[in-house]
């Protein structure tokens, strides 16, 4: 609701759950702290929420006149851990959701809006141009997937499938072979080096519908795909399916649960 209000790129570091549709037109997608968007060195303000780490100073970083703000309902400071946060003009710890709600009512009446989200914003003309290139933006970055998902072969390895034509397979046949469409399936992503593709190419929309490790990984996406199974039918969830993507190990396996039975399929190969 923010970002529509105020028309304000979101991109998602390392995150362990959805936290923007990928239809949305200022998602600017996923990054493994690799590398991020160009937005982040010419950034005025930036609101970091619930990130203990959003970039990595020695590959990216903000311009030095930033201003930055943080919102963590967890350990802001980052105290226990042994590192302070990065250096920011405010670190609150609060609800993500109840921030972020506050700060749209106090927008919404300095600028009189009312409840009517984007309509005041739309008179800027600032913010119009700042849309208008982001949702450039955001088409080009979904054209560029849809390509990269047409390619069968890896170009580096001529009898390799691609791996966005084998994501974007798994995506088109969940939505059209499930009854949901997708909405009632769960991805677990382990891919660890190819943790970004995979959120790229799934694009999931329903949040509670993609989970990756807050840890270091190593073999936590079989045990939680398992949890997952027995806590979906405790708490009513529903879903139709449960899929696993892990790699960068000598042995690549493919787990799913559906309707509470395992379906495997392993293979020795990376990622």
């Amino acid at each position: 609701m923010l970002s529509t209000l105020l028309v304000i790129p979101v991109i998602s570091t390392i995150p362990q759950a959805l936290n923007c549709p990928f239809s949305h037109p200022y998602s600017l997608g996923v990054t493994y702290l690799e590398t991020h968007t160009s937005y982040l060195k010419s950034a005025d303000v930036i609101v970091v929420i619930d990130s203990g780490l959003p970039w990595l100073p020695g590959n990216q970083a903000p311009p030095s006149s930033a201003r930055i703000f943080v919102i963590d309902d967890a350990d802001p400071l980052q105290a226990s851990v042994g590192y302070s946060g990065i250096p920011a003009e405010l670190v609150c710890r609060a609800d993500a959701e109840i921030a972020l709600t506050q700060l749209v009512e106090a927008i919404q009446d300095i600028m009189g809006q009312g409840t009517e989200i984007g309509e005041g914003a739309r008179k800027s003309k600032a913010i119009q141009d700042r849309g208008k290139t982001l949702r450039e933006e955001h088409q080009k970055q979904i054209e560029l997937w849809d390509a990269l998902e047409v390619r069968y072969l890896d170009s580096s390895k001529e009898s390799t499938l691609s791996l966005p034509a084998l994501l974007g397979t798994v995506r088109k046949g969940i939505q059209t072979l499930t009854p949901s469409k997708g909405h009632k399936v769960l991805f677990l992503n382990e891919s660890v080096t190819n943790f970004t593709p995979v959120w790229n190419h799934i694009r999931p929309e329903t949040p509670g519908h993609i989970l990756s490790s807050g840890g270091s990984s190593l073999g936590w996406s079989l045990g939680a795909a398992v949890g997952a199974s027995l806590g979906a039918q405790v708490s009513g969830k529903d879903f139709e399916l449960i899929v696993v993507v892990v790699g960068d190990g000598v042995q690549c396996s493919k787990y799913c649960f559906l309707d509470g039975k395992e379906i495997s399929d392993s293979a020795s190969h990376d990622n």
